[in-house]
């Protein structure tokens, strides 16, 4: 692809991404908001643990740590409303964001000619509406949450630690540059890797897809050892690539673990 079709594509892109989340933006907002708000109670509640203990250790006023108590009680009371709210309304988004991508597909496959066809096995065309889809809803519906939460306490988390101690924090925040380019190395192989994977997947449900499809004549030339062999390849390839990403993925975290306690250290 050209330079100057790269940002054609970006902004085609774009436009077919806002199309999609334009009528679900007003519950993906709140859902946003609510999660704002839960990782703001988690925050809080550290703080109240703090208070009634000082209190409790320092001066011992039984009304005062009852009421810090009915506080944080009212806070988890929050978090859980807020969590709840964040969950439903996200999901209820994404799945109706998916709905209309699946009839946007299928809208998009009916009107390729019968080259495409011809060159695309009909298993691997379906694993685009199911298994791929599906990882997309996986992906949107918790870890992009969890993504999104996990910045906002650590940023959370950074300000109350610099009100505690500065040099802790600028401490802790030099041990974040090599994470960060830890991260980015090997997030860009286990971004090749699950691509290669999503592949493999497909090209596995394509030879399922033919082989049910015709079954009479594999039966009828005795083909079924052939076709085991190559069942048992392409699942030796899938469970290869999990494994290697698996592996950077324990690398990473391993890698994150030493350098955190060095700092500390």
């Amino acid at each position: 692809m050209s330079k100057a079709a790269k940002p054609k594509a970006t902004r085609q892109t774009q436009k077919f991404l806002w199309e999609l989340i334009g009528p679900h933006r007003w519950h993906l907002l709140a859902g946003s908001l609510m999660l704002v708000v839960s990782a703001g109670a988690m925050l809080a509640l550290p703080q109240y643990l703090k208070h009634m203990f000082d209190t409790a250790l320092k001066t011992g006023d039984t009304t005062q740590l009852a009421v810090l108590a009915a506080y944080m009680f009212g806070t988890v009371l929050i978090m859980v409303a807020s969590i709840f709210m964040r969950t439903h309304l996200i999901a209820y988004s994404i799945n109706a964001l998916l709905a209309t991508l699946r009839n946007r597909l299928s809208q998009h496959l009916l009107k390729q000619d019968m080259l495409f066809f011809e060159t695309h096995a009909s298993g691997e065309v379906v694993s685009r509406f199911t298994t791929d889809t599906y990882a997309l809803r996986e992906f949107l519906t918790f870890s992009a949450p969890q993504l999104v939460r996990g910045l906002f306490l650590g940023a959370g988390t950074l300000i109350a630690l610099f009100y505690t101690s500065p040099g802790l924090t600028a401490i802790l925040l030099l041990a974040g540059a090599p994470i960060g380019l830890a991260g980015k190395l090997l997030g860009e192989k286990i971004r090749v890797i699950s691509k290669k994977q999503q592949n493999n997947i497909a090209r596995y449900a394509a030879t399922i897809e033919e082989t049910v499809t015709n079954i009479r004549t594999i039966l009828a030339f005795s083909q079924q050892s052939r076709l085991t062999e190559k069942f048992e390849s392409q699942t030796q390839e899938i469970t290869t690539l999990g494994n290697r990403r698996s592996l950077i993925s324990s690398a990473f975290v391993a890698t994150n673990v030493v350098i955190g306690f060095a700092a500390l250290i």
